[in-house]
């Protein structure tokens, strides 16, 4: 699957089991580091600070997917906290795109064998709705 970040194109392979545990490894690190940021009772004390850990989770979201490096190579080694936020919204509107038009289509002949394709497909839902709210959250918690 090709993904347009930052106006450029990168490929990744979601139908391969390592590389779609890495990006679901690094989906719910992100999110994780986020939700912790929001709940710290150490709060920074610039806005600087704030929006430096922001960028900082979101170029590790990168490099785990995409490969180390990564992150330096789509944002061209700046660290915009607007420009961080935008790219990661669009890199997971993309594969919520992906997730939802083409996994269940590809795992139908096992989901229909278990009769779990509707459970699997609203389970997915649930789970990205579930974690959007959360991402929204804490984004608003640091605007």
């Amino acid at each position: 699957m090709k993904f347009v970040l930052n106006n450029k194109e990168y490929e990744l392979d979601l139908f391969d089991v390592d590389v779609m545990e890495n990006y679901e490894t690094a989906t719910l690190n992100s999110a994780e580091k986020m939700i912790e940021m929001g709940k710290s009772e150490d709060k920074c004390q610039k806005l600087s600070d704030v929006m430096k850990i922001g960028c900082d989770i979101v170029f590790d979201f990168f490099d785990t997917v995409f490969g180390k490096g990564a992150a330096e190579n789509i944002f061209d080694g700046k660290r915009n906290y607007k420009l961080c936020l935008k790219t990661y919204k669009e890199c997971n509107e993309q594969y919520r795109k992906f997730a939802v038009k083409n996994l269940p289509e590809e795992l139908n002949p096992i989901l229909s064998n278990l009769g779990n394709k509707q459970n699997y497909i609203n389970a997915r839902k649930k789970k990205m709705k579930k974690y959007k709210a959360k991402n929204e959250m804490n984004v608003v918690q640091h605007s």
